[in-house]
């Protein structure tokens, strides 16, 4: 009979249908097999071990010693509580996010909602800033590897996650949230209000949030054709105060019609048609000229 070459090569599995019949052998193996006494060569699987000689042989004792099955049984660990902190998350910032909404609008106290706001926003930007943590997680960053292995990716979502005040990666959501500029996200906003001039990208977020309607610019274009810019006086009138008509009618109100010109304070229908004059006519049916240039006689 020809023997396996395979036979005595390690490892060995020793199988038995009795846990008592499993720990005697091993025993009786300890007790012979002087080596394996200072060595990590047995494992006994299972559980339902009774007998403390074999204790330091358990799978326990083997996850507990070789650092690859601990860093590999941490690494699962940190996955499985980084799946429920992001759900817990998902669903906390959103019914936070939610209240604070309702209550922006329903509450009575004006400093109430004024912090209903604040809130709302903070929950908006942070969830902006993870978005784009979360964009840039293949992107490598200078000196820093892409996160390859399950443990390394599951290090790098953990801004995603339920995280103590001073854990790093929610201080690096709370810098970002304070310094980074989030503007490439909220092109639309921007835009609403790029006449307003320079504003921080929270600051718009909560305008936005608010309710707040932004004046549209002033319309009125310069000798250069350039659009003024500044703030229109309302929405119904996109004139700011010293380019709309100073014409005020006892029936209908000031003019909303633009000035004629940058030196006139009235539009054509209202000023003086002598050149570069800044008066009104006088308001009589037909006449088209100031007291100062018009005819005295007629």
């Amino acid at each position: 009979m020809k023997k396996s070459s395979s036979v005595g090569l390690r490892p060995i599995l020793v199988l038995s249908y009795k846990n008592h019949a499993i720990d005697e052998f091993l025993v009786d193996l300890v007790k012979t097999e002087r080596s394996i006494l200072q060595s990590s060569k047995m494992i006994r699987i299972g559980g339902q071990c009774q007998d403390s000689r074999l204790v330091k042989y358990s799978e326990r004792s083997a996850y507990d010693s070789y650092s690859e099955v601990k860093a590999a049984r941490t690494q699962v660990e940190n996955m499985n509580h980084l799946k429920d902190s992001i759900e817990a998350t998902m669903f906390g910032k959103m019914s936070s996010f939610m209240a604070y909404y309702q209550q922006a609008f329903h509450d009575t106290d004006s400093q109430a909602r004024k912090k209903a706001v604040t809130d709302a926003t903070s929950i908006v930007m942070e969830c902006i800033v993870k978005r784009h943590l979360l964009l840039s997680l293949d992107e490598q960053d200078e000196g820093e590897m892409v996160a390859k292995t399950p443990g390394e990716i599951a290090t790098k979502l953990g801004f995603l996650g339920l995280c103590d005040s001073g854990d790093k990666s929610s201080r690096q959501v709370s810098k970002l949230v304070n310094n980074w500029d989030g503007s490439m996200f909220i092109t639309a906003l921007l835009n609403g209000v790029a006449h307003y001039g320079q504003e921080h990208w929270g600051d718009v977020v909560m305008r936005w949030l608010s309710g707040l309607y932004p004046l549209p610019p002033c319309q009125f274009k310069t000798s250069s054709s350039e659009l003024c810019g500044k703030l229109s006086l309302s929405t119904d009138c996109t004139l700011c105060h010293i380019h709309r008509c100073s014409f005020s009618g006892v029936d209908h109100g000031q003019c909303k019609s633009p000035c004629k010109n940058k030196s006139s304070h009235f539009c054509i229908d209202h000023g003086c048609n002598a050149a570069n004059c800044p008066r009104s006519r006088i308001p009589i049916d037909g006449q088209t000229f100031c007291h100062i240039h018009s005819c005295k006689r007629c």
